[in-house]
């Protein structure tokens, strides 16, 4: 792991950095290892219906202490970590944001997602947890505010949308959502 090179200066690109007081993750992954894995999201994510499939898929994973268990197998800030430390694509992003934007107004869109539903729960979430995990996660994605910066005007449209579903649900806002906010203005 290398630490950040900023010097804490400020440019015309601060507005698109991550968030203070994060550090710079390096890829775990090699190039080739992100190059297959964003073609492999290209090839199954053509939809939002494919998005939500894509990232609720789970597996079995063997614990010590409680045996079997299940586990999504696209965790939000493992897959950002490993696969978007550098850079998301705005159309990744907004692959997700569409996903998430019908998995929480499913009910109202008349979307049938129970597989999606049974995936997250078996793994001991709910939507709104799932959801803001994600966004979490996505605020650590290198180029992270440039991506947002690129979402058509229907992504940002319900991406404000998603914010808003997570915030209600909570007393407090999270601690990222003022830097979706200062994205959004």
């Amino acid at each position: 792991m290398k630490a950040s090179s900023h010097t804490g200066t400020r440019s015309t690109a601060d507005d698109f950095k991550r968030p203070a007081g994060k550090t710079d993750i390096l890829a775990k992954k090699s190039s080739r290892e992100v190059h297959d894995f964003v073609r492999e999201w290209e090839k199954q994510c053509k939809s939002p219906e494919a998005t939500v499939a894509f990232l609720t898929r789970i597996r079995n994973s063997d614990t010590s202490d409680s045996g079997m268990q299940k586990r999504l197998v696209l965790s939000p800030k493992h897959t950002c970590n490993e696969y978007f430390s550098t850079g998301i694509d705005s159309e990744i992003l907004g692959n997700i944001v569409e996903g998430l934007h019908l998995l929480l107004r499913s009910e109202q869109l008349s979307y049938n997602c129970e597989q999606c539903l049974q995936n997250i729960e078996a793994c001991k979430s709910n939507v709104l947890e799932f959801s803001a995990s994600w966004l979490e996660a996505l605020v650590e994605c290198g180029r992270f505010g440039l991506s947002v910066s690129f979402l058509n005007s229907e992504q940002a449209k319900k991406l404000r949308e998603v914010l808003e579903v997570i915030k209600t649900s909570n007393e407090e806002a999270p601690a990222y959502f003022q830097h979706y906010a200062d994205l959004l203005e």
